[in-house]
C-alpha cells in the first residue's frame, strides 16, 4: 500500500519540482540578462505598452490555434511554435554562455589567481554557430518524435526565457496586473467557455509541444496520450504558461525588492506562495481539467503582497 501511494503521487510531486526549478533559474537568468547588457522598460508608458501587447498576444494566439485546428490546419501552427521554441532555446543558450564566461573569468582571476583566456564575446557572430547546436538537436527531437523528457526540458527553458524577459519589460506592478487578468481569463476559458481544454486537446492531437507531461513511467509513450485517457496513462499535464506566467511575478518581485528592507522576502514569499498554489492544484483539483493560473498566480500574488506589507512595518 505504501509503495502504491508513492507511485501515485510522484507525477504531481515532479510537476511541483518543475515550477521550483523554473522559478530559481529564472531569477538567476534575469541576473545574467542584466549583466549581459539587456535592459527592461525605461518608463511606465513603455511597460504599459508591453503589458497590453502580452495580454492581446496571449488571447489572440490561443484563438488562432483553435480557429486553424477546427479547419484541420493545425500543422502550420505546430511548425511556427517549434520555430519559436528553438529560437528561445538558442537565445537562452547564448545568455547562459555569456554569463558563465564572466564567472569563469572571476573564478580564475580571484580564486586560483590565473588569468582566464580572453575569448570573443559569447553573443557575437563568432560563437553563434556553436550555440545553434543545442536548439538544433532539441528541434530535431521535437519535430521527429517528441519525447516527454525533451518536451519538458524545452518547456522549462521556454518558461525561464519568457518569465525573465517579461519581468524586465513589465516591472512588478504590471506583472501583478498581468497575473490577475490571466488568472481570471484562465478560469473563464476552462470552466465557462472551455476553449482552453479544447486547446490542450489540439496540442496533444497535433503533437504541438505546449504542455509539460509528467508520467509515472520513464518509458512513457506520448503518442498514446490524450485528454480523455491521461488518467489511464497516469500522466500529469500542465501548460507551459502555468509555470511561466506566475514566475514573471516571482522574478519581478525579486528585482523590485533588491536593496529594500527584507529583500529576500520579495523572492522567498512569492516563490513559496507559488509552491502552495501548485500543491493545491496538483492534489486538490486533479479530478477534472482545472485552470492552473488561479491557484498558482493566487499563491504568488499572496506572497508578494505579504512581502510588501512586511517591508512597510
Amino acid at each position: 500500500m505504501r509503495q502504491e501511494r508513492k507511485r501515485r503521487l510522484s507525477p504531481e510531486a515532479w510537476t511541483i519540482v518543475i515550477y521550483i526549478i523554473a522559478s530559481i533559474l529564472s531569477v538567476l537568468f534575469t541576473e545574467g540578462l542584466t549583466s549581459s547588457g539587456y535592459q527592461g522598460s525605461s518608463s511606465t508608458s513603455e511597460s504599459f505598452g508591453y503589458f497590453i501587447i502580452y495580454i492581446v498576444a496571449t488571447i489572440f494566439i490561443t484563438l488562432l490555434i483553435l480557429f486553424l485546428a477546427r479547419r484541420k490546419k493545425g500543422k502550420p501552427i505546430k511548425y511556427v511554435f517549434l520555430f519559436v521554441m528553438v529560437y528561445v532555446v538558442f537565445f537562452v543558450a547564448l545568455v547562459v554562455a555569456d554569463y558563465a564566461y564572466a564567472y569563469l573569468q572571476y573564478f580564475f582571476l580571484y580564486i586560483i589567481y590565473t588569468p582566464f583566456p580572453q575569448l570573443p564575446n559569447m553573443l557575437t557572430a563568432d560563437f553563434y554557430l556553436i550555440w545553434l547546436i543545442p536548439p538544433a538537436l532539441i528541434g530535431y527531437e521535437l519535430f521527429t518524435k517528441p519525447n516527454w523528457i525533451v518536451v519538458n526540458i524545452t518547456g522549462l527553458i521556454m518558461a525561464i526565457g519568457i518569465a525573465s524577459i517579461w519581468s524586465l519589460f513589465l516591472g512588478v506592478w504590471f506583472a501583478l496586473a498581468l497575473l490577475i487578468i490571466l488568472a481570471v481569463y484562465d478560469y473563464i476559458s476552462v470552466f465557462k467557455t472551455k476553449h482552453m481544454i479544447t486547446l490542450a486537446k489540439v496540442a496533444l492531437d497535433e503533437s504541438i509541444p505546449m504542455l509539460f507531461v509528467v508520467p509515472e513511467s520513464y518509458d512513457f509513450d506520448m503518442s498514446s496520450l490524450s485528454i480523455e485517457n491521461r488518467g489511464e496513462n497516469k500522466a500529469v499535464l500542465l501548460g507551459f504558461g502555468d509555470v511561466a506566467i506566475p514566475t514573471v511575478l516571482v522574478v519581478s518581485s525579486t528585482v523590485y525588492g533588491t536593496g529594500k528592507a527584507l529583500a529576500p522576502a520579495f523572492f522567498f514569499l512569492p516563490f513559496v506562495g507559488g509552491i502552495i498554489g501548485m500543491i493545491y492544484l496538483m492534489f486538490f483539483m486533479k479530478r477534472r481539467p482545472a485552470p492552473g493560473l488561479p491557484a498558482i498566480n493566487g499563491g504568488v500574488i499572496g506572497g508578494f503582497v505579504l512581502a510588501l506589507i512586511l517591508s512597510m512595518l
